[in-house]
C-alpha cells in the first residue's frame, strides 16, 4: 500500500525540545560508498503527531522553491518512507523531521536519495531524538559558492520495523558537560568587566543548540584550512580542532546532539575550594551568583564568534570566578577558575614643605565620573587656609591634575566638606569666629575657577556635611538647637531656605555627625555630647519642603560614648558605623530603606583599633577605613551582611613603621568608579594620598 503526503517548505514550523538520541553520520563522495556510525547523544523533541508518518520541513533549509513529499510503502509491520523533492530549485540544504507512531514501528535506518548523489561532496547527519521522531540533514558542501540542485528525486528513505523491540535508553536533553565545552572566562578587574566567546562543542551555526542545521556552516566552511583567529565562527566550526574543517567535524555534532544552553551564570568565591568537583558537579557553600545573562544577548555571530561581556557591581574580595553555561536549570562544565587579588594602589597627590605649610583636612568626592580631593593647606605665616581642588583624569585615580585654589578664607575658617553638585564640584565649610557656614561652586567640572561663596546659614554649627539633592545643593549640620537640614533654592546655591530643624535638643550635640541621601530625602546620624545617646533622623524632601521623621535612637544614653559616628547606603539601606569606647568600631544596619528600624549596635569583630575611621559604600557592601596608632596601620574591612554580624578583614592600605601612623590625621572614603577609595594626609610624610582598591 502506498500513500503520498505533501510538506510545503514555505509553511513548515521547527518544534525541538527533549530526550534521547541516535545520531547516525553519513559522508558521501563521489566515488564512495555510504559510511555511517551510530553515536548516542542527547536531546529533547515534542512531536504530539498523529498521524502514522508526517513531515516538516525545516526553515533551515536552502532552497529557492519546491515542494517535498513522503511516499510511504508499508507490509506487515513494517515501513520504508522515502522523501521526494519535487521541482526543486537551487536545492543546495534539505533539513526535516520525520514524525512517525512509536507504538506502532521502530526506526531501523536510511539510505540517501538519488537527487544529492548528482552533486560531489556533500555532508549529511541522520538523528533520532526520541521515539517518535527521525531528524535529518543534508547539505551539500562550500554550498555557497554551488548553484544548488535543479529538478526532482528522493531526498533518503527511512527504514522501520514493527514497536516493542529493545531501544537504545532515552537520555534527556543537557547543558553542554563535556571538557570541551568549557568557556575561556577573561576578567577586568579595573571594570570589573567579564568576557567570554562562545564554545559549545557541535554548534556550529551558534544558535544555542547542536542540531541537524549545524550542517549548514560546515558545508559553507568544508576544506577550510586554519590556523583560525579564535574570534571567527570557523574557529568553533572546526570542531575537532585539527585545523582543519572537514568531514571528522561531522562527528562532533553527533557527539553533543541537542546539547543547549539558555542562559550563562558567573561565580565568585573567597575560597578556590568553591569551584565546582566535576563538569556537572555543584558550586561550594561559600559561592555567589555575580552575573546572569540570556543566550540571545550575545554579540557577533555570522562569520564571528558570538561573545558576551557582563558587569558585576559586587565583586569578591581575593575573588575566585568561573562561568557555567545552564539550561533547564542545570549547570554544566565550569571555565578555567579566574583569581584576582585586589590590592590598594596608592598615588602621590601633594607634597609640601613643613617650614611654610602644612594640612589639615582633607575631604573627598567624586566628580564627573573622577576621583577629586579637597585639601585646607594653611600657610605658617598667614595661617590663612588655602582650599585647594584637585581631580583624577581618570575613574580610577591613577594620574591627577596638578592642584589649584578655589578659596583662600581667613585662618577661623576650616573644615571645608567636598561633594558633586549638579555635575561640578562644590565645597561647604564653616567659620569658627563668626559661626557662619558658607557654601562655594566651580563654574565647571574642571574646578579651576569657582563662583563667589554665599552664607548658607548664621549659626555655631560644630560639624556639617554637604550633600546633593534633587540636584541642588543641601546642608545637614549640627549646633546648639540640634541637628538641621537646609535646602538651596537653586542649583548654584546663591539662595538657600529657612533651616528646618530634625532633632532638636536644647543640649550641645557633639561635633560628630553625618548624613546621606535616602530614598525621598536625607538620613542623618548624630551623637549627643550630655548622655552619649546615638540617634538617627530621617527628613523627607519634598521640592523645598522639610518634613522631619520621627528619631530613632541606635544607642541609648548612659551605654558609652560614641565618639565619631558615620552613616553610608549600602545596597537600598543605610548602615551607621561608631567608634566607641577602647576605639572600638561598632555597625548597625536599617531594615529598611529610610531607616526607620535598626540592627543591634554590634562590634565589626574587625583587627586593630579604630582611633579614626570614614567609611563608604562598595560592591554593594558597606566599606571602613580606620587607623591604628598602636599598631602603625592604616586598615580597611567591609561588611558581608546588611542584615547584620562581624566584618571582614581586607588587605591593609598601608603599614607605618616608627609610630608614624598617628600623622594620619584627615581623610575621606568614597568611590573611583565601582571601587571603595580614600585620599587621607600624612603631615609626618608632608604628603597628601589617594589610593584605591582594585
Amino acid at each position: 500500500m502506498r500513500s503520498y503526503q505533501s510538506a510545503s517548505l514555505r509553511h513548515t514550523a521547527l518544534a525541538i525540545a527533549a530526550i534521547a538520541t541516535i545520531a547516525t553520520l553519513l559522508i558521501l563522495g563521489s566515488c564512495s560508498r555510504s559510511h555511517q556510525v551510530d553515536i548516542l547523544v542527547g536531546h529533547g523533541i515534542q512531536s504530539g503527531k498523529q498521524a502514522a508518518f508526517s513531515l516538516n520541513v525545516l526553515k533551515s533549509s536552502i532552497i529557492e522553491s519546491g515542494n517535498f513529499y513522503l511516499q510511504v510503502e508499508e507490509s506487515a509491520g513494517y515501513a520504508e518512507v522515502t522523501v521526494v523533492a519535487r521541482e526543486a530549485v537551487a536545492l543546495k540544504a534539505a533539513y526535516f523531521e520525520l514524525a512517525y507512531d512509536s507504538s506502532a514501528y521502530r526506526y531501523t535506518g536510511r539510505e540517501p536519495g538519488a537527487l544529492f548523489s548528482l552533486e560531489n561532496e556533500q555532508l549529511a547527519l541522520a538523528a533520532e531524538p526520541e521515539p517518535g521522531l527521525v531528524e535529518y540533514g543534508h547539505v551539500l558542501a562550500n554550498w555557497p559558492k554551488r548553484q544548488g540542485i535543479d529538478g526532482s528525486g528522493t531526498i533518503a528513505t527511512f527504514s522501520f520495523g514493527p514497536a516493542g523491540k529493545a531501544r537504545v535508553p532515552r537520555q534527556a536533553s543537557s547543558v553542554p558537560s563535556r571538557d570541551q565545552a568549557a568557556h575561556q572566562l577573561v576578567f577586568d578587574p579595573e571594570t570589573l568587566e567579564f568576557q567570554w566567546f562562545y564554545m559549545s562543542p557541535g554548534d556550529y551555526d551558534q544558535n544555542g543548540e547542536v542540531g541537524i542545521s549545524d550542517l549548514t556552516p560546515l558545508g559553507a566552511n568544508f576544506k577550510a584550512v586554519g590556523p583560525f583567529d579564535p574570534s571567527s565562527a570557523r574557529f568553533l566550526i572546526d570542531g575537532d580542532g585539527n585545523g582543519e574543517i572537514g568531514i571528522a567535524d561531522i562527528t562532533t555534532i553527533g557527539a553533543n546532539f541537542s546539547a543547549n544552553i539558555d542562559t550563562y551564570a558567573v561565580y565568585g568565591s573567597a575560597s578556590a575550594t568553591d569551584y565546582p568537583p566535576g563538569n556537572t558537579g555543584s558550586n561550594g557553600p561559600g559561592t555567589k551568583q555575580l552575573v546572569s545573562v540570556s543566550f540571545s544577548s550575545a554579540l557577533g555571530g555570522g562569520s564571528d564568534r558570538k561573545h558576551w561581556t557582563a558587569t558585576t557591581g559586587t565583586p569578591v574580595v581575593g575573588g575566585n570566578y568561573w562561568l557555567r553555561p545552564v539550561a533547564d536549570g542545570a549547570s554544566g562544565t565550569p571555565s578555567p577558575i579566574v583569581n584576582h587579588n585586589q590590592s590598594w594602589h596608592i598615588t602621590e597627590l601633594l607634597s609640601y614643605s613643613p617650614m611654610d605649610y602644612y594640612v589639615n583636612w582633607v575631604s573627598y568626592a567624586n566628580v564627573a565620573g573622577k576621583p577629586a580631593a579637597l585639601i585646607s593647606y594653611i600657610e605658617l605665616l598667614t595661617t590663612k587656609p588655602t582650599f585647594l581642588y584637585q581631580s583624577a583624569t581618570d575613574s580610577l585615580g591613577k594620574s591627577w591634575n596638578s592642584p589649584a585654589p578655589a578659596y583662600t578664607v581667613f585662618a577661623t575658617q576650616i573644615n571645608p566638606v567636598l561633594a558633586e553638585v549638579d555635575g561640578v564640584p562644590a565645597m561647604a565649610w564653616d567659620d569658627e569666629g563668626s559661626g557662619t557656614l558658607y557654601f562655594g561652586k566651580a563654574t565647571d567640572d574642571t574646578g579651576l575657577y569657582w563662583n563667589a561663596s554665599t552664607t548658607v546659614v548664621n549659626a555655631a554649627t560644630t560639624s556639617h556635611k554637604l550633600i546633593e539633592y534633587d540636584g541642588k545643593p543641601a546642608v545637614c549640620y549640627a549646633g546648639p538647637g540640634g541637628l538641621n537640614v537646609t535646602l538651596a533654592n537653586d542649583t548654584e546655591g546663591g539662595c538657600w531656605l529657612t533651616p528646618v530643624s530634625i532633632y532638636p535638643t536644647p543640649s550641645l550635640l557633639w561635633h560628630s555627625m553625618d548624613a546621606a541621601v535616602l530614598p525621598g530625602g536625607i538620613g542623618a546620624v548624630t551623637n549627643n555630647f550630655n548622655d552619649d545617646a546615638l540617634v538617627y533622623c530621617y527628613a523627607a524632601i519634598d521640592g523645598t519642603t522639610v518634613t522631619p521623621g520621627t528619631p530613632v535612637t541606635i544607642l541609648p544614653g548612659g551605654t558609652g560614648a560614641n565618639n565619631s559616628v558615620k552613616i553610608g547606603v549600602a545596597g537600598e539601606t543605610p548602615f551607621i558605623m561608631s567608634m566607641r569606647a577602647g576605639y572600638l568600631l561598632y555597625c548597625s544596619y536599617g531594615l529598611d530603606p529610610q531607616g526607620t528600624q535598626w540592627t543591634t549596635l554590634d562590634l565589626a569583630g574587625l583587627d586593630g583599633l579604630g582611633y579614626r575611621h570614614s567609611t563608604a559604600a562598595a560592591y554593594g557592601a558597606p566599606w571602613v577605613c580606620y587607623v591604628d596608632e598602636a599598631a602603625d596601620t592604616f586598615y580597611s574591612g567591609y561588611g558581608t551582611d546588611l542584615n547584620g554580624g562581624p566584618w571582614e578583614n581586607a588587605p591593609d592600605v598601608i603599614y607605618y613603621p616608627n609610630g608614624i601612623a598617628s600623622g594620619l590625621n584627615s581623610f575621606t572614603m568614597g568611590n573611583a568608579g565601582p571601587h571603595p577609595c580614600v585620599a587621607f594626609n600624612q603631615w609626618k610624610e608632608d604628603r597628601v594620598y589617594f589610593a584605591a582598591f582594585y
